[in-house]
């Protein structure tokens, strides 16, 4: 089955409106990194949240591939996955504290949420975001931006809404854990969330700026005990 051509744009009236109806997971298995999928009608009718759906990139994938069929599409729109409330840390960021402690490496922030809408950029190059934490209504959300070595964006997730992947990425997000990796396993980020203490740690590699490695982290322990926090009311990690 031929792909179709996705629009460029759904009105960001839409988008909000299928934001809240999905619960910003994806609708077929409740990833919490999505994109927004335009079923056929699309073309035809006046865009409305009756015509988009939430999936993650591995469904959105198979769904312009016609691995996905329009009809279990269109079931999954109207009855979205939906996990057990015991389940629910495993297929949503849940992180409701205005306190968060961040561990990447060896280092380990402390960050307090002010206010609503309040980011935090874990890793900034110079004045660029490139892991950006943002406290919402809604909950926590991420920005992620992933470059190679010729100074390309291969990757970049908005507040959990992937725009731009131009790579093959494999994005997973299972039991509080977040792990993006390209087909060649040359790029590569891990995120565990642990809501439970108030913890984010963030683990990467071969991770490029401007052409150049910027960290090569070992993986962070996450039951390790700091041997000191920093409190921080700016940024966390700033290179160059």
């Amino acid at each position: 089955m031929k792909e179709m051509n996705i629009p460029k744009e759904i009105p960001e009236k839409v988008k909000k409106t299928v934001q809240n109806r999905d619960h910003r997971r994806c609708v077929v298995c409740g990833t919490p990194i999505f994109e927004y999928y335009p079923l056929k009608k699309f073309y035809t009718e006046k865009p409305s949240s009756s015509n988009v759906v939430l999936l993650c990139p591995k469904h959105f994938k198979e769904a312009r591939k016609g691995s996905l069929s329009e009809e279990s599409l269109e079931e999954a729109r109207l009855n979205p996955f939906k996990p057990e409330k015991s389940r629910l840390g495993e297929y949503e960021i849940d992180f409701q504290s205005d306190v968060v402690q961040l561990k990447i490496g060896s280092n380990h922030l402390m960050r307090v949420f002010m206010k609503e809408k309040d980011s935090f950029a874990a890793i900034k190059y110079r004045n660029f975001p490139i892991v950006k934490l943002e406290k919402k209504k809604e909950g926590l959300t991420l920005t992620i931006c992933m470059i190679d070595n010729k100074n390309n964006i291969t990757l970049l997730i908005v507040d959990n809404e992937v725009v731009i992947a131009t790579l093959n990425w494999t994005i997973e997000y299972q039991n509080n854990n977040l792990i993006i990796e390209d087909e060649d396993k040359e790029y590569k980020l891990q995120l565990v969330i642990d809501s439970t203490n108030n913890e984010i740690v963030l683990t990467q590699d071969s991770f490029f700026f401007k052409g150049k490695r910027m960290l090569n982290l070992p993986p962070s322990n996450p039951f390790e005990k700091p041997k000191t926090i920093t409190r921080t009311k700016g940024d966390g990690i700033v290179i160059g």
